[in-house]
Order: C-alpha cells, then structure tokens, then sequence
C-alpha cells in the first residue's frame, strides 16, 4: 500500500466512520471498484486513531462516566452483543464484505434507521435494558453497510432516548468494542507498521475531529434523513449495478 492509498483509506475512514453511512461499506466499496484494499493492521490502526478522537470530544462525559458505576453498568452491558455476534460471524466477514450487493442492502437498512429516528424526539435516559438494545444496534453494524453510528444512534432514539444521550453513548460504547480489536491486533500492528500508515493515522485524526464535531450538530438539528437519502441511493446503485452484471 502507497501513500496515495494510505491517504485515501484515512480519508474515507475519517470522515464515514462518523458521518452515518458506513465506513465498511465505503470500503468494501473502494476495494470492488477501485482495487484499493486495506490491511487488518492498517484498518485496526484507524480504528485507533478515530478511537483516540472519540476520547479527546467526550472527555469530559467520560470522566462523568468513570465516576458513575452504573453507567460502566451500561457500557458493558452495550457491548456484550457485539462481542458474542463478532465472534460467530469473524469467520464469514470477508465473504460477506465482498460482496455488492449484501453491501447494497446493508445501506438500505441505514437509510431506513437514519429516515425514521429523525423523526423521533423524546427525552428518556439510558437504563439497561435500553443499553443492551442499543449494544445489539451496534452489533449490527459488523455488517459493512451498517453504520455504525447511524445504527446506535437510532436504535437510542427508537428507544425514546434524548438526542445528546444517544449521540455520547453512542460513541462511549464504541470505546471497548475499539479498543478490544486494536489489543486483539497489536501484534500485527507492530509487524505491519509503515511511515504510510502513520501519516494516514494523522489524516484520520484531523477529519474524524471535523466530521464527530458535525455530526453531532447533525442529530441536534434532526438533519439524519439527509444521509438517509444519500444511502439510499447508493444501496438502490449497488444492488441494480450487482443484479445487471
């Protein structure tokens, strides 16, 4: 992988990883069409640097939840889904990340999750039978074409949470779920470790800033159905596109 490519990987993950359309799927994307492929160290390390933003944005929520032990409560209960289903499907991940049109139909399921919650305006808070049902959102979300921030977020709203609790404890539970997969590969990281993977870090980090920054204005101002529209057709694109050829 060259530079050039390193660049474009950080920039497509910079800004879907938290823009609602799915970073896997934009890459799944990359990959069929361009020949663009990404290696597990490099995707984990970007993974990392997005990591590392969350950190810096929500610091200060995350010390509140540090000092609050039920919502450490929440957050593992959140990400017991994740790891169960992440484990039984790691075994077909790339069949399935390599195929257009399962990725077509994953982004309509976006579309569909983005349209609905933003139409939902409630001020519930977090319990944890609300945290396990937004954990099994964000499970969901291992398929490539499945935000997921669209997916958590909505799934919080679906269940009547307020706007600005869905969009912090969307991205605290992405924490572990992170974090768990970079230890997971860390051998591999420091195997694999390149001045192109490092740059390309660096670039995820400084659009991921911007784009978190948006998207949070995004849910406040219910602007998610803009994004429902632009999933929606590049689902419909993808799935046309696989069924003609």
């Amino acid at each position: 992988m060259n530079l050039i490519e390193a660049i474009i990987l950080a920039i497509i993950q910079g800004i879907t990883e938290w823009l609602p359309v799915s970073s896997s799927g934009h890459l799944a994307i990359l990959e069929h069409f361009f020949g663009i492929q990404e290696n597990i160290a490099y995707d984990v390390l970007l993974h990392f640097a997005t990591l590392l933003v969350i950190v810096f944005v929500f610091r200060k929520r995350i010390i509140e939840y540090i000092k609050t032990p039920k919502y450490w409560l929440f957050i593992a209960i959140g990400t017991i889904p994740i790891v169960i289903v992440g484990f039984l499907i790691e075994p077909y991940i790339q069949t399935i990340f390599n195929s257009m049109i399962t990725v077509g139909f994953m982004l309509l399921i976006t579309a569909s999750f983005l349209f609905f919650a933003d139409r939902i305006n409630k001020k519930d808070t977090l319990n944890s039978k609300r945290s396990f049902i937004v954990g099994l959102f964000q499970a969901l979300a291992i398929m490539p074409g499945v935000s997921r921030s669209g997916s958590t977020i909505s799934g919080a709203k679906f269940l009547g949470i307020s706007k600005k609790e869905a969009v912090e404890f969307s991205f605290i539970l992405a924490i572990p779920a992170i974090l768990g997969a970079t230890i997971l590969k860390l051998t591999e990281i420091k195997a694999g470790i390149n001045a192109n993977m490092i740059i390309g870090s660096i670039v995820t980090i400084i659009i991921s800033y911007f784009c978190l920054n948006l998207l949070i204005k995004i849910v406040q101002k219910n602007k998610l159905k803009y994004f429902s529209y632009y999933c929606l057709i590049v689902g419909l694109l993808l799935i046309v596109y696989t069924l003609i050829l």
